[in-house]
């Protein structure tokens, strides 16, 4: 295989859920690049949100004793890296100066997911960096 091999990239961490929204990761936010995470919930049942005004009645509920997992589907990986010479040689053999189309990349701003639960509890949380950017 001629193919270069990387490494996936991902970080386990605990979470604190109290009474009122907490953010997963305040630090992480959209150039961290993570197209995926997992949150493992032991005792308690939580409910996470995508704003500070999350509730245990507004919330998406995660059971106790089980693992969620939240990801991002890019359709498999798109050549994006062609975008830039293709686009050059459109616009040399028709004489146009074009602007290129940027193509957006989706990932989770993990300082805007909310975790909040009916009494406080300790959560796990894995995140994983998507490596082909």
């Amino acid at each position: 295989m001629n193919r270069p091999l990387l490494k996936q990239e991902a970080t386990t961490f605990a979470v604190a859920v109290g009474l009122v929204g907490t953010p997963v990761a305040p630090n992480m936010q959209l150039t961290a690049l993570v197209d995926s995470f997992v949150i493992s919930v032991a005792a308690d049942i939580i409910f996470m949100g995508f704003d500070q005004g999350v509730t245990i009645t507004n919330g998406l509920q995660l059971g106790a004793n089980t693992l969620t997992q939240f990801s991002i589907d890019h359709d498999g990986r798109q050549l994006y890296e062609l975008q830039f010479p293709l686009t050059d040689i459109r616009n040399g053999a028709m004489c146009k100066t074009d602007p290129i189309e940027q193509i957006p990349f989706v990932v989770w701003d993990m300082s805007q997911i909310f975790l909040v639960g009916a009494a406080a509890t300790t959560v796990s949380v894995s995140v994983f960096k998507a490596v082909y950017v």
